[in-house]
């Protein structure tokens, strides 16, 4: 599973509505990280649907995800057609006004750009890849525009067992548990964040650090991811995991569903800024053919 969701009592908010219930320490978080959020994307197909979320990284024309979320564009997917030539990022609009009067998050305006695969960590366990705008000029007026600055990364942070954290990212596929034939309803989700919302809605979620390593099902444990129990989605791996400053100290990519979530360090990000250019995948070659 590719996210997972755990139910407790904090709520998570759609920007522009409030989730489930009011609370005013939770409204101003909201407030507070909206300017941050502008830089939270949706990477989706050229039909417009989601396949998961990104952010832009600040001073600089990057997309960031995990590599899973883009894997069919840039190896190339004979069943659905993919190409690098029909990976969108959408941005959307993001007041920071009292979250009553912000308007509708499945209607407000949208801001899209093509993107293109520049390059993935070397080591295939750590799942980050770079996007970037193809058309620099016009992604730039975007960014000015729409005040979308950008997110600040923080590759040598300590992270600390119990800190707290928040996750921002576009949910955008209903969790199905096979095993128990369980699914999020459509009706909830319709109810709290507008009808189609659940490709559309900008959400945040808020939870701490839970252990500083993870592991699979082998009991394999991975040194460079960590688990925390933020409320996600479905669609959102590639979603930022901020600080109390709004700073970038992880991105979620995967979880086993009422137990945790995880999330790659910065540091491992960082890398893949800092590795030698690749060369595209087969997929890209053919795109560009």
């Amino acid at each position: 599973r590719e996210e997972a969701l755990i139910r407790d009592d904090r709520p998570a908010f759609a920007y522009g509505q409030d989730y489930k219930l009011e609370n005013q320490d939770r409204v101003m978080v909201l407030h507070e990280s909206a300017p941050f959020a502008r830089s939270v994307c949706r990477l989706q197909t050229k039909d417009g649907t989601s396949k998961g979320s990104g952010w832009l990284l600040k001073g600089t024309d990057f997309i960031i995800t995990c590599r899973h979320v883009c894997e069919a564009f840039i190896e190339g997917d004979k069943n659905t057609g993919y190409t690098l030539q029909q990976m969108f990022a959408c941005f959307r609009a993001v007041p920071a006004q009292n979250s009553k009067k912000a308007g509708n998050p499945a209607t407000d305006a949208a801001y899209i750009q093509q993107v293109e695969y520049v390059r993935a960590h070397q080591n295939k366990d750590i799942d980050v890849v770079l996007l970037k705008f193809v058309d620099e000029a016009a992604a730039k007026k975007m960014c000015t525009d729409h005040k979308i600055e950008g997110l600040v990364l923080m590759p040598k942070y300590k992270l600390e067992r119990g800190e707290g954290i928040r996750v921002i990212g576009y949910p955008g596929i209903p969790i199905t548990d096979k095993k128990n034939e369980r699914k999020v309803d459509p009706k909830l989700l319709e109810a709290n964040f507008g009808k189609d919302a659940t490709y559309r809605i900008l959400r945040l979620s808020t939870g701490t650090i839970m252990e500083l390593t993870s592991e699979d099902e082998d009991k394999k444990v991975f040194s460079n991811r960590f688990r925390h129990d933020c409320s996600v989605l479905g669609g959102s791996s590639g979603s930022p995991v901020l600080n109390d400053d709004f700073e970038v100290i992880g991105m979620h990519r995967a979880g086993a569903e009422d137990h945790f979530n995880e999330a790659e360090y910065p540091s491992g990000i960082q890398e893949v800024l800092d590795q030698n250019p690749q060369p595209a995948q087969a997929g890209a070659a053919a795109a560009k053919a």
